[in-house]
């Protein structure tokens, strides 16, 4: 993995625009509620200690939420290995268990992202897969669908 990893995720990710929504519109209940606590922070105002309170929420943000904070989780997820990094590579993955409605779902986030944030996602999957500690070997069955 690259020293600036951070860096050039935060560079490829750009600024950005915090996103309006961060709950799909019409879901509430379980985790929706948690997604909503990000709304009006934006990434760089984020601490460790928000992201790890908030790690399995990935999946409960709306598309746009979910491409704008996804560089800060992978970055924490990697910096400290824990249930960060854990469920970032679960927020990542599609599994051929889900029912369609929800690959559709997770399939136009995918669209959502350029050539060079799909880079940045394959690079950060490789290192989590590879790593024999980690042993987050999901990371490597989520790149064919990340390098397209």
């Amino acid at each position: 993995m690259r020293v600036d990893f951070k860096a050039s995720c935060f560079a490829s990710f750009g600024a950005g625009f915090m996103p309006d929504v961060v709950v799909p519109t019409g879901k509430a209940g379980y985790g929706y509620e948690d997604a909503a606590w990000f709304l009006g922070r934006s990434r760089d105002s984020l601490a460790y200690a928000d992201v790890d309170s908030h790690y399995c929420i990935m999946p409960f943000f709306s598309h746009e939420a979910y491409r704008y904070y996804l560089p800060v989780f992978m970055c924490f997820g990697l910096q400290h290995g824990d249930r960060v990094l854990d469920f970032t590579v679960y927020g990542l993955s599609i599994s051929q268990s889900m029912s369609p409605e929800l690959t559709e779902f997770h399939e136009q986030r995918l669209r959502l992202f350029s050539v060079a944030e799909k880079a940045l996602v394959v690079e950060f999957l490789e290192e989590v897969g590879t790593d024999p500690v980690r042993g987050l070997e999901l990371a490597l069955e989520q790149i064919p669908r990340w390098s397209t």
